[in-house]
Order: structure tokens, then C-alpha cells, then sequence
């Protein structure tokens, strides 16, 4: 039998001085996956929450009870980046909607600190720490 151990690392490079630091992790460190959403809501920038309909529309909530429909169907993230879906694309606009372009991954952090993206599929998937 045949064992073997994974070492996970980050590096970081430090331009002014052309060091790299590599920080290692301990063997059983939690690595957090991505997995499907149970709600398919996320949590835009001052708590309000979003949601993906059948059709593609994202509708938006205070409560979490009573639901609208969100503005040109577009949401914020945590740093009020404006996002949407077009073109079978998600998309972010860094100038308040004039220009837009895809977002990396299809991921974005939302306002209450998780991490959420689309498959290809445009099903949420959430990292639960």
C-alpha cells in the first residue's frame, strides 16, 4: 500500500525585495469546496437577499419574505459592485453599470462574507465555512 500526504502552501511574492514566502499548511488542514446552494438566496450589499428564478430573473428581498423584482436584474456584492446575468454570462460593472465585463469564475463575495458563483449551469453554489 502506498500512502501518501498532500502539502498544501500559499505563496506570496513581495515585489520590492523579489522575495517569495511560502506558508505551508498542516497536513489536515480544511480545504472548503464549493457545494449547491440548499436556498439558491445570497446576500448582496446591505443584507439584502437575491434570488435566481426558472426564468432568470433575479428577484431581490429585505426580509427574506416578500419579493420583488431586482432593478434591470442586476445585484451588488459586498463592495457594491454591480452584477448581472447576460449573454449566458455573469457580469460585473466597476463604473455603475456604463461598461461590463465577465466576471472572473462567476464568483463574488456577498455582504454577509461567503463566497458565492454559478455553475454553467446558473445554480448558486456557496462555500460554508
Amino acid at each position: 500500500m502506498l500512502l501518501c500526504s498532500i502539502l498544501l502552501a500559499s505563496v506570496t511574492f513581495y515585489p520590492l525585495s523579489n522575495l517569495y514566502a511560502i506558508t505551508a499548511l498542516a497536513p489536515n488542514a480544511r480545504v472548503d469546496a464549493w457545494s449547491k446552494s440548499t436556498t439558491g438566496i445570497w446576500v448582496g450589499q446591505y443584507g439584502i437577499k437575491y434570488k435566481k428564478d426558472k426564468k432568470g430573473t433575479i428577484t431581490q428581498s429585505k426580509d427574506g419574505k416578500a419579493w420583488k423584482p431586482a432593478k434591470d436584474n442586476m445585484w451588488l456584492d459586498h463592495l457594491g459592485k454591480w452584477m448581472k446575468i447576460s449573454g449566458n454570462k455573469v457580469q460585473w460593472s466597476n463604473d455603475s453599470g456604463k461598461t461590463w465585463s465577465e466576471t472572473p469564475e462567476w464568483k463574488w463575495q456577498g455582504g454577509d462574507g461567503k463566497w458565492y458563483k454559478f455553475d454553467k449551469s446558473f445554480n448558486l453554489l456557496v462555500i460554508n465555512s
